[in-house]
């Protein structure tokens, strides 16, 4: 069994990548022969003019974890599988709403009645998907307005009710004689 140099880990024979690390394995034939333990083997004779061998000092190496490889390996795999989708054209339905784009609907769509049908035909017409969204939202949040506005004449209505005046001067003069006392 052979050991990564980077980082330590052991690493089976059949196997040339640290599975730790990602390292190649360097494998090294020694010259020490093997015992058998059926027959053993003569070592080999000494060369004769032996070259000396130089040994060259290595650089201390940053210990690697072997869970931040893993999870850099798994999030880069997974950000080169994910496809890049750039910015649409600007013709196509698809196309991004700029700030003045935004603004120049909510000016059309705040103009009373002629605003109204812009906004229904956008909403439930339109070419451009964001745009129609943005239709579709200022519709909403004009019905949530049209229905609060009729809840509080409702309520008002319901009032004058409950104070007993025949009308709706009665009602204010009421009211102005009661905030006169105070």
């Amino acid at each position: 069994m052979a050991f990564c140099t980077k980082c330590g880990a052991s690493v089976p024979d059949d196997v040339n990548v640290c599975a730790d690390c990602g390292e190649a394995v360097k494998r090294v034939v020694s010259d020490v022969p093997v015992v058998n333990n059926e027959e053993s083997v003569p070592a080999p004779a000494p060369a004769v003019n032996p070259q000396p061998q130089v040994v060259v000092p290595q650089q201390p190496q940053a210990v690697v974890q072997p869970q931040i490889v893993a999870q850099q390996q798994q999030f880069t795999s997974s950000a080169a599988s994910q496809p890049f989708y750039g910015a649409p054209a600007p013709d196509s339905p698809y196309a991004v709403m700029g700030v003045l784009s935004f603004m120049k609907w909510a000016i059309l769509f705040s103009l009373p009645m002629v605003g109204w049908i812009i906004c229904l035909v956008t909403a439930f017409a339109g070419k451009n998907f964001n745009e129609r969204n943005y239709a579709r939202a200022q519709m909403i949040f004009m019905l949530i307005g049209i229905v609060f506005s009729f809840a509080i004449v409702f309520f008002c209505i319901w009032l004058i009710g409950l104070s007993g005046v025949s009308s709706f001067e009665d009602f204010l003069d009421e009211i102005a004689w009661s905030l006169r006392y105070y």
